[in-house]
């Protein structure tokens, strides 16, 4: 019988000890989160402004002024809106989001170029197909352009009817067919409907 006595006296005293830590640890704790519930609060409290919204600030006509200053402003009816400023200070403020920043795609350059001919002779004296036609020489060049270079001719009185002549960044071509009234040569980067004219170079007989 007082082994028993003796076994529930050693168990109450373990209980008390358990209890005892429980209020050791849980104690300094509980004091330290109802101290930063207050500080919480204490900041609220001091950065929190609420203001009546008038009409001409988006409210309605339930909220008027009375008497004199800005500050004096009463609810007449129960449609009245709020506008609250201010807020808890010293909390971290999220960092706003990278946004990803893109580049524009480089368009393709037209280039510059040059091209040139030389004198135009009339007659095989000077190199042309008969006595009606002269010879020229057509010489070009690019270096720059992100398309193909091609070279056109057409008649003075016809733009629109071009002939593809050569193709290449740099070259020289000796048409000996330069009709009586001349001809007029291009230099496209690209083809001569959706390319660019870099330059052209009107050749007349002499």
């Amino acid at each position: 019988m007082e082994d028993l006595v003796s076994y529930f006296k050693v168990k109450k005293n373990l209980i008390n000890l358990l209890l005892l830590a429980v209020l050791v640890v849980g104690l300094p704790v509980g004091i330290n989160l109802a101290r930063q519930q207050q500080i919480l609060r204490s900041r609220a409290a001091n950065n929190l402004a609420v203001d009546f919204l008038t009409k001409d600030l988006g409210g309605t006509d339930c909220v008027t002024t009375r008497g004199t200053g800005a500050n004096n402003l009463v609810a007449t009816c129960k449609d009245v809106k709020l506008r609250l400023t201010g807020g808890v200070s010293g909390l971290p403020v999220p960092s706003p989001s990278p946004t990803a920043s893109t580049s524009p795609s480089p368009s393709p350059s037209a280039g510059q170029g040059n091209i040139t001919a030389s004198a135009c002779t009339l007659g095989t004296a000077g190199g042309g197909a008969d006595a009606t036609h002269c010879k020229t020489t057509i010489t070009w060049s690019e270096s720059t352009a992100s398309e193909p270079i091609r070279v056109y001719v057409s008649s003075p009185s016809n733009a629109n009817n071009k002939t593809l002549v050569a193709e290449g960044r740099s070259g020289s071509v000796d048409p000996n067919w330069i009709p009586a009234d001349g001809a007029v040569f291009y230099l496209y980067s690209g083809d001569n409907t959706t390319g660019t004219l870099l330059k052209s170079v009107t050749v007349t007989r002499q």
